[in-house]
């Protein structure tokens, strides 16, 4: 790549950094917002909204942890890869199985279509292979961890 090509788009450095950092905000506090509503039942929350019928309320409630807890741990960068990986398996299901299957439209009235959720895979699906950044909890542990080794 030439010099103009890797000023224009950069592959690494502060900025790609920064966008990391911009995505994981976001995409967290969607998948926050998202969570919040089902934390009054997080065992039960799928119950007769049209989901997925038999849903056990122990995957239930790791949905509500992957969305909140997760949704947290993203915006701050801990545990990036785990909470990426749950939340783009949750959003799968959500997007194709339910909302697409049933016929639902991308963008529709009153909240009836997959546009939130599809956002949120397609956020979940950016931080799960880029990871979160230089900015994140995950990259300081892992520059501590670095350190430790180095003097011992």
């Amino acid at each position: 790549m030439n010099a103009v090509a890797e000023k224009l788009i950069p592959s690494t450095g502060w900025r790609v950094s920064l966008a990391m950092l911009i995505v994981r905000v976001a995409v967290g506090i969607g998948f926050v917002l998202h969570g919040m509503p089902k934390l009054a039942h997080p065992l039960s929350w799928d119950s007769g909204h049209g989901g997925l019928p038999g849903v056990p309320g122990w995957l239930q409630l790791i949905v509500v942890l992957a969305e909140t807890v997760g949704g947290w741990c993203v915006v701050f960068g801990f545990l990036t890869p785990l909470f990426a990986f749950l939340q783009t398996c949750d959003m799968i299901v959500v997007t194709f199985v339910i909302k697409m299957a049933h016929g639902l439209p991308y963008v529709g009235p009153q909240g009836r279509s997959y546009e939130v959720e599809a956002h949120l895979l397609a956020g979940a699906l950016v931080l799960l292979l880029c990871g979160p950044g230089a900015y994140s909890l995950d990259a300081a542990i892992k520059a501590m961890a670095a350190r430790r080794a180095r003097f011992s």
